[in-house]
């Protein structure tokens, strides 16, 4: 790619007849340059996010944490909360947060698990915490949220 960029701008630069137009030519050499060079990285950024989120989703459970991620990524830890944010729209830790609470209201659908139980297959090392988050998310304690639930489940098959 590079190679042929080469070729073609020393091409349309030798074809200019007048300094100025040699001069927009490689303003726009120039340009289209930096152009390229953005586009990459931006690819190459929404491609490792992409994977970011992928590994987050599946290791849910896990102490997951910025740090780890970057690390894991090869970033600077401050640098990937950033870039994190302003490829998704929020937070590596609010997004992380959104997941275990998306999961732990399947379990509460889905299965009889005790509270304390899903906090820890969810990702949460303190039940209380877990429980107090939830309910900051969903506005329902994880028991309330399962009786709604399941009342609503006992009403759609009546």
């Amino acid at each position: 790619y590079l190679d042929k960029l080469k070729t073609d701008s020393l091409e349309r630069i030798t074809c200019c007849k007048t300094y100025s137009q040699m001069k927009n030519e490689t303003v726009n050499i120039i340009s289209n340059l930096i152009s390229t060079q953005i586009s990459t990285k931006k690819n190459k950024h929404d491609a490792i996010m992409k994977k970011c989120i992928q590994y987050i989703d599946t290791n849910f459970k896990e102490d997951i944490s910025l740090e780890y991620m970057a690390e894991l990524f090869y970033f600077n830890a401050s640098y990937f909360g950033s870039l994190f944010k302003s490829i998704n729209g929020i937070t590596f830790s609010q997004y992380l947060q959104k997941v275990r609470i998306n999961k732990a209201k399947e379990y509460l659908k889905n299965t009889a698990i005790k509270v304390y139980e899903l906090a820890f297959s969810v990702g949460y090392s303190d039940p209380k915490y877990f429980i107090r988050v939830f309910k900051n998310e969903v506005g329902f304690s994880p028991d309330e949220y399962r009786r709604i639930v399941l009342s609503k489940k006992n009403e759609d098959t009546l």
